[in-house]
């Protein structure tokens, strides 16, 4: 299978690691990521993916059929070391930034990931921030890791 396929907040490519491993090709492969050390190593295992560039700046109406995005979006905001403020925050704020983007591309599947915190950041209002694009089509399914299934991956 073959696919078009954009990789928001890379790292290092977690992400596009899992999707490679699960036997899924790419005629496209573009990825957005703004630490200079973290997209080094990125280009360094995934020579041919496009870089976007500082999400804020993306026009997801101007890429192809996009058929899958990923992201992991920064957890500063809603991780129980920081300050809780949720979606809210200018670092997990950048949340609605990817969703700006799905609603552009349009894209049929889209999976992201986050700290538990999300769950039960800012009253509760992050997760049902999440569950409100169920209104926009999309099957939303939300699942806490346990530390035992983390060890299985590993």
């Amino acid at each position: 299978m073959r696919i078009n396929y954009l990789d928001l907040f890379s790292g290092i490519g977690g992400f596009v690691l899992g999707i490679q491993k699960a036997g899924i090709e790419f005629n496209k492969h573009y990825f957005s990521e703004i630490d200079k050390y973290a997209m080094k190593i990125y280009k360094q295992h995934f020579p041919n993916a496009i870089e976007l560039g500082n999400i804020c700046k993306i026009n997801g109406k101007a890429l192809k059929k996009i058929d899958l995005i990923t992201f992991g979006f920064p957890c500063q905001d809603l991780s129980i070391a920081g300050k809780r403020k949720g979606l809210g925050g200018s670092r997990s704020g950048l949340f609605f930034e990817a969703i700006r983007i799905i609603q552009e591309c349009k894209p049929p599947i889209f999976i992201f990931e986050n700290v538990k915190g999300l769950l039960i950041s800012n009253e509760g209002k992050g997760i049902a921030e999440t569950q409100r694009y169920k209104a926009l089509g999309n099957i939303v399914s939300v699942s806490v890791v346990k530390e035992i299934t983390k060890k299985l991956y590993a």
